[in-house]
């Protein structure tokens, strides 16, 4: 279930999000240590949807110095559907609050603010436990997550923070029972994600066990157009599947792959700075040097390179017979080594000395060439001033780069066919779907 997590600022602030999300959700939960009183009655008639009532204190990541055991019943004596009573709570609270109201179901909760918790804490009396512990790195999410192997009673998983963000979409397919959004700019945890992504992009309420995931892999992740792509192109085409977006760095990648098999994952994106690091780990399928997809063959991770055939693809018709190519690192090279067996001539340039590569700062002059393809984030103004001697009425200008870069902003100004980085997006990321799918 999809609950929109709404601060009691005051009544007409819930009665307006309440009215405009009530059919965007499955229940609503109220943070009543966001409010100097308690008016539960008066929200309870609001809708007919489930309420959670949660008053937490700020240790637990609520906002109240402390709570009472009459501030709970009252919130009880409202009869909500659930009632959020933190772990730490008495025992006394959990069974007083049982025998007097039968029909509502206890959340026991349990918040670790700077860790994942190493083991399931005991929660005597709850209906459903929810663990929710702040991730900081993958590892940690991954281990999160794995925890419902151990979990014997209903259950909410979440992973806290920007790291674990992903955690609160796949937590669904194995059995989470509850997902809290928030509304936009009214974040009550962090890493929650708005009730307009939830339901928009990720389509939250569709989630099942027969789910399949798929995600970015890389350091920083949050530029990324992937998420949009995919998970319309999953939408468009009935394929019940997800795409999110996790933050791995270098170090953590090989525990990563390793652990993600154990999880509902049929495949990756890969991204910077991880395609070199992922070939020495995998090798690829079509024999270049680094790779941006993955799919699961039982066991293990099968790795290709969508970039340079999706660079090829984006071609259309027309079919080079020279070409530079600014940049040598994991894109260049696999985009260089990819069009030299497509019989064109390859002319790689770099920054930075790199064996068999020319330094573009050091060339006097570059090749007049049918093509020129940019892989690096923002390329020096002489050098781009120095290329415009290899150009002619025909070439063709190609961006890696999106939205925006030195060199997309100098290829506009020549009026020449330009291909933006967005287009070769789409073009690998059709082949990563191909590969995912077939």
């Amino acid at each position: 279930m999809l609950f929109l997590t709404l601060p009691a600022k005051n009544l007409a602030f819930l009665k307006e999000k309440i009215k405009k999300y009530e059919k965007d959700v499955d229940g609503f939960e109220i943070r009543w240590d966001f409010s100097k009183e308690l008016y539960p009655d008066a929200v309870r008639s609001l809708t007919t949807l489930p309420l959670i009532y949660t008053l937490r204190t700020q240790d637990q990541g609520g906002q109240a110095t402390e709570v009472h055991f009459e501030e709970m019943l009252t919130l009880a004596n409202a009869k909500p559907d659930y009632l959020d009573l933190q772990y730490d709570f008495p025992l006394a609270w959990f069974e007083d609050i049982r025998s007097r109201f039968p029909d509502i179901k206890i959340i026991g909760s349990y918040h670790l603010m700077d860790d994942v918790p190493q083991s399931i804490p005991e929660i005597k009396g709850a209906d459903i436990i929810k663990i929710a512990g702040f991730c900081k790195n993958s590892i940690d999410a991954l281990a999160l997550l794995l925890m419902r192997q151990n979990i014997h009673q209903p259950f909410i998983l979440i992973g806290m923070g920007p790291l674990g963000q992903f955690t609160r979409i796949l937590a669904k397919s194995l059995g989470s029972e509850i997902a809290f959004a928030c509304c936009p700019d009214e974040m009550t945890a962090p890493g929650q994600l708005s009730i307009e992504d939830m339901n928009q992009i990720y389509r939250y309420r569709n989630i099942s066990k027969n789910t399949r995931f798929f995600a970015l892999l890389g350091q920083p992740v949050e530029k990324s157009i992937g998420h949009l792509f995919h998970n319309d192109y999953f939408y468009q085409h009935d394929i019940d599947a997800r795409y999110v977006k996790i933050e791995v760095s270098p170090q953590e990648l090989s525990a990563f792959l390793v652990q993600s098999l154990k999880l509902p994952f049929d495949g990756f994106s890969v991204t910077t700075p991880l395609k070199i690091t992922c070939h020495q780990l995998l090798g690829t399928e079509d024999n270049l040097s680094s790779v941006n997809t993955l799919v699961r063959k039982n066991d293990h991770w099968q790795a290709y390179n969508t970039d340079a055939p999706g660079a090829w693809n984006a071609l259309g018709d027309f079919k080079p017979h020279a070409m530079i190519v600014l940049g040598a690192g994991a894109v260049g090279q696999a985009v260089g080594q990819y069009f030299l067996k497509k019989g064109v001539a390859v002319y790689l340039y770099n920054r930075t000395p790199r064996e068999g590569v020319m330094e573009f700062d050091k060339t006097h002059s570059f090749p007049v060439v049918d093509v020129i393809i940019n892989t690096i984030p923002s390329v020096p103004e002489a050098i781009l001033t120095k290329l415009e001697s290899s150009l002619n009425a025909q070439t063709l200008l190609m961006d890696f780069v999106y939205p925006n870069s030195s060199f997309t902003t100098w290829a506009l100004k020549l009026h020449l066919r330009f291909i933006s980085g967005q287009e070769v997006f789409v073009q690998q990321a059709l082949l990563q779907q191909a590969i995912w799918n077939e």
